[in-house]
């Protein structure tokens, strides 16, 4: 995603004390770590599929080329006996 270091960790963090106050800061936050962890997991669950999907695309088309490959050699005439 993004790479954020303390610097804007901090500066969140005292924009967000300024905004909400100390008595609603602890809540928002709580709030906003399950909504990011949420999404944390939907897009490694997408990401997972989408490997998967893509396994079985190259492993299919892996199958088809060697059907057609050993199709060719059954059907060449200089593959068979003298």
């Amino acid at each position: 995603m993004f790479d954020a270091g303390f610097q804007e960790f901090f500066l969140i963090f005292i924009v967000g004390l300024l905004v909400l106050g100390p008595k609603r800061l602890p809540r928002v936050a709580h709030a906003t770590g399950l909504w990011l962890g949420k999404a944390r997991n939907a897009m490694n669950r997408l990401q997972r599929e989408i490997r998967r999907e893509m396994m079985i695309e190259e492993t299919r088309e892996a199958v088809e080329k060697a059907r057609r490959l050993s199709e060719a050699q059954d059907s060449d005439p200089k593959s068979g006996a003298d």
